[in-house]
């Protein structure tokens, strides 16, 4: 009965593996050169890992611009995804390649979205349910002016007779949305609320380039590189398999745009939207 038993466990590996940690050095992460703003976000978030030592304090981050083609043909196997042009066909090429990507936005556009892409950005139905959470179903939806709004708009319940306006549409820019009507209610991604950390990203956004960014679209890309950086750091491994897995099981990281969840189990993050209103024509955060 003993040696039965130490041949079961040696077959289940009896002692435990030894566990994995990250040597120095430095990890190279492509950046689909599609979006600029998405190439610029990345490139504050990994200033801001490197000038704190790295990820996990060991590991430089290396970042690098080009197609999805061009980045892994050069050995690239961590990548950050564009928001919107040419995310599908990025997309195909990592998983084909055996890379790992992180797609800074979630219009819907990834359907299904492959195993080895993960999504940071806030899903449309994220959005619409922090609407339906402010208002009640009175509310007064307004017609949507783009596709992420038809999506949304699809999936809010509202009877668009009541005087509080809600739009479906999700402002990118601090700027007033064009023809929206005034006290509007919008969900979004984030915003610059002075003081916060957002508002801190746009000013260290400005100190590498000089100008503090046009859209949200760069506060998205530093967070997909954040939550790519934290399953590199939580599976002490530059595995792509071995990252995908662990981002799989679930973890949390804290964004620029708020704090990122994954719960495990899915490839897309939990986010929570922010909501703002048009008052005095400028987007204000609204306390609710």
């Amino acid at each position: 009965m003993v040696l039965l038993a130490a041949a079961l466990l040696a077959g289940c590996g009896g002692e435990d593996e030894p566990e994995r940690e990250l040597e120095p050095g430095a990890v190279r992460i492509g950046v689909v050169d599609a979006e600029r703003l998405v190439a610029e976000g990345a490139r504050v978030e990994a200033n801001r890992i490197n000038n704190a030592g790295g990820i996990a304090g060991e590991l430089a981050i290396d970042l690098e611009r080009g197609s999805a083609t061009e980045l892994l043909d050069a050995g690239v196997r961590f990548v950050v995804l564009p928001c919107r042009r040419g995310l599908a066909a990025a997309a195909r090429a990592v998983e084909a390649r055996g890379a790992l990507a992180v797609a800074p936005c979630d219009d819907g556009r990834l359907e299904p979205v492959p195993p080895r892409v993960f999504v940071s950005g806030l899903a449309p139905a994220a959005q619409a349910e922090a609407l339906e959470d402010r208002v009640d179903e009175s509310a007064r939806l307004l017609p949507p002016t783009t596709r992420r709004g038809r999506r949304v708009a699809a999936l809010l319940r509202l009877e668009s007779e009541g005087p509080i306006q809600v739009s479906p549409d999700a402002p990118e820019r601090p700027q007033e949305p064009p023809e929206a009507p005034e006290g509007t209610l919008f969900a979004t991604f984030g915003f610059p609320q002075p003081g916060g950390r957002t508002d801190d990203f746009f000013e260290r956004f400005r100190a590498v380039f000089g100008r503090r960014p046009e859209s949200i679209l760069a506060a998205l890309s530093s967070d997909a590189l954040t939550l790519l950086a934290k399953g590199i750091e939580e599976a002490a491994s530059v595995e792509p398999e071995l990252v995908a897995a662990e981002l799989r099981e679930g973890l949390d990281a804290r964004g620029v745009l708020g704090d990122l969840e994954l719960p495990g189990g899915t490839n897309r993050a939990e986010v929570e939207a922010v909501i703002v209103r048009l008052n005095d024509g400028r987007l204000r955060v609204d306390p609710g």
